[in-house]
């Protein structure tokens, strides 16, 4: 974004200290561009396609889901979640930075645009190119996440933090000005600090997601118990390593066999094909149609052939019980008890 701004802004070149920054902000795009590239030829050559099976599958899920940008907006002020509510503080405090951006940083920046002969000096060009630059990359997250091709998840969130952390802090300690944008800024920073720290003091004593725990009981009991046969789960990476590493993937994330059978809705064919005789999950896998259609595998006739074995306790509130089923043959009933 850096180098996207400099190649539209001429005053940047007006300067040899503009030219040297615009510069060293083109080879880092050059640099990340031949990554990228990088990164593409690889999976070509190990899988035969240009993407991930997990880009092609979250935006297999998109297609399905439908844009929503309401839900990518939600998950980047997520960052800032804490005992308040981070609905209203959050957005709150979105708006009155930026908004304090676009007078101290944004404005200016665009009132010098195609004026080569007005500079202000390195330090106030520095920041408002920062800024213009961290607004640029969350605005095309917001679009690349909301309206593009994938769906938004907390953890996407992870690289563009720092963007955002520019966006909301660079108004606030470079403002040249004072008015009520200027003042109630640091104050709902303050908020959100103190906030943060009360929820963080509480973490230790309460996972953020308690229903992974029984994943934990499920693997190690997988671990110790006769089962020869094969097994699946949709969320197999916390299962799987402590069951020792034989579950197969079914959601395709990392799994790459997994796709062409999941956007032809005939995942039961693929569960067939590599003789997968148990799936362990959480409930609303099973019972929830938007999870069966999106994964592939909302068929009636392979659904009654799940037959529940083992239930393993734990938190209901957001994905139900955590259960063994066992996948009866085509004809006849399941053939194994288990203690």
């Amino acid at each position: 974004m850096l180098a996207a701004v400099a190649l539209v802004s001429p005053h940047w070149f007006s300067s040899r200290e503009g030219r040297r920054r615009a510069i060293g902000s083109c080879i880092g795009l050059a640099g990340a561009t031949a990554g990228l590239c990088m990164v593409f030829v690889h999976n070509f050559l190990i899988t035969g396609h240009l993407l991930q099976s997990s880009a092609r599958i979250e935006s297999l899920r998109f297609q399905m889901e439908g844009p929503d940008v309401g839900s990518a907006i939600t998950h980047l002020l997520s960052i800032f979640r804490g005992s308040l509510p981070p609905e209203i503080l959050s957005l709150l405090l979105y708006v009155v930075v930026v908004s304090l951006g676009v007078l101290e940083l944004g404005l200016p920046w665009l009132r010098r645009w195609g004026r080569p002969e007005s500079s202000p000096g390195a330090r106030s060009e520095s920041r408002e190119w920062l800024w213009i630059s961290a607004a640029l990359t969350v605005t095309g997250y917001i679009l690349l996440y909301g309206v593009g091709a994938l769906p938004m998840h907390t953890w996407h969130t992870a690289n563009v933090v720092v963007p955002l952390f520019l966006l909301l802090t660079l108004p606030v300690v470079e403002t040249r000005t004072r008015n009520v944008l200027s003042v109630a800024a640091p104050v709902l920073i303050l908020l959100l600090i103190a906030a943060q720290t009360r929820a963080a003091s509480r973490f230790g004593g309460r996972p953020e997601w308690p229903d992974w725990r029984q994943m934990y009981r499920a693997g190690h009991w997988l671990r110790d118990a006769p089962l020869e046969e094969r097994i699946g789960s949709w969320n197999a990476g916390i299962l799987g390593y402590y069951q020792g590493g034989d579950v197969v993937n079914l959601d395709g994330l990392v799994n790459d066999e997994v796709y062409q059978y999941v956007v032809r809705n005939a995942l039961p064919e693929y569960i067939e094909r590599t003789h997968i005789r148990y799936v362990l999950d959480f409930d609303v896998l099973v019972h929830r149609e938007s999870r069966r259609r999106n994964g592939g595998y909302d068929r009636p006739e392979f659904l009654r052939r799940l037959e529940p074995v083992r239930i393993f306790p734990g938190p209901v509130e957001r994905w139900g019980e955590c259960s063994l089923y066992e996948i009866a043959p085509a004809r006849g009933p399941r053939q194994h008890a288990l203690p």
